[in-house]
């Protein structure tokens, strides 16, 4: 069979195949393929599934390629992923939740593989991640067309949300490798309805969820019920002058941690609430300069956070 083609697209809308060029033109009869970031490192890998008998009675090899500086170099082997099964679905998705991406292999005459994907036990500090999931509300519910965009110290990295893939579709948060980077200064998202917003300073190793016309950000390593974290505590007013109220709709049943940050991220003031506390609080902010600031408040692994004005 004739290599593969991968056509890498210009400003000016022209399409080029580089595939020679970035060492993957030989990935076989593929059929499943992704483009995911499987070793946390800001650049996305490559795997194909190879899902069709050739001449000789047997299909071609699984093929997983690293990016290295924007080089594909072929690691199948070393990593066990090389198998001829006749694979024909490919899924990439954390299944275990530690903030790195499996793979699971749809076969046709064997039963499915799951790769676990180990990464993160093996270098924590340079392995960090952000996993966003969406919810439209104007656009289509799942946010499908969305453009996701990071910025990590003044340099971008996008992510089209289509979850499309062969023979299917897969609904799941977007994934994002960070390397040694622990903080996002800005997430920004341009939904399919046309409008776009901007979420500022988010902390990694975290997943987040973002709806669509809605100024907070929710967050859980796990899952939140974003309804009882939103309705726990009211901060106001907003826009607030010299003091800000905390109230809450119930004592507290475990450490509440109060962060407010400036539009570079450093915090302003600091409160832990402790267990049990309801009473509201009144916070002195005249030191504050005008200008806007952001907030985070984590129980336990849950966060929310939020923006608030100084006039």
């Amino acid at each position: 069979h004739l290599p593969n083609p991968f056509f890498v697209g210009s400003e000016e809308g022209i399409f080029t195949n580089r595939a020679s060029e970035l060492g993957i033109e030989n990935t076989g009869w593929g059929w499943g393929a992704r483009f995911f970031d499987a070793d946390n490192d800001l650049d996305e890998d490559l795997y194909v599934v190879n899902g069709m008998k050739v001449i000789n009675g047997r299909g071609d090899q699984n093929v997983f390629f690293e990016n290295e500086d924007g080089i594909f170099n072929n690691i199948s082997q070393s990593l066990g992923m090389n198998s001829i099964s006749i694979g024909r679905g490919l899924e990439v998705f954390d299944c275990d939740n530690d903030g790195d991406m499996d793979v699971l292999v749809g076969n046709r005459e064997v039963n499915l593989v799951l790769y676990k994907n180990n990464i993160i036990q093996t270098d924590v500090q340079n392995k960090n991640w952000i996993q966003i999931e969406l919810e439209g509300t104007e656009s289509n519910k799942n946010a499908l067309g969305s453009i996701v965009e990071i910025n990590l110290q003044g340099k971008r990295y996008y992510r089209h949300y289509s979850g499309a893939n062969l023979f299917g579709q897969s609904i799941k948060p977007i994934h994002y490798g960070l390397a040694h980077h622990d903080f996002i200064d800005e997430i920004s998202v341009t939904w399919p309805s046309g409008k776009k917003e901007y979420f500022p300073s988010v902390l990694a190793n975290q997943v987040v969820k973002l709806i669509e016309g809605e100024t907070k950000l929710y967050s859980s390593n796990l899952a939140l019920d974003i309804n009882e974290a939103s309705k726990l505590i009211n901060i106001y007013p907003n826009p607030f002058e010299n003091q800000i109220t905390f109230s809450f709709s119930k004592n507290i049943s475990s450490p509440l941690n109060f962060s407010l940050m400036n539009t570079l991220g450093q915090v302003v003031y600091h409160k832990i609430f402790q267990k049990g506390f309801s009473a509201p609080l009144d916070v002195s902010t005249a030191n504050l300069s005008s200008g806007l600031y952001y907030y985070q408040l984590k129980r336990g692994k849950d966060t929310i956070t939020g923006k608030l004005l100084k006039k």
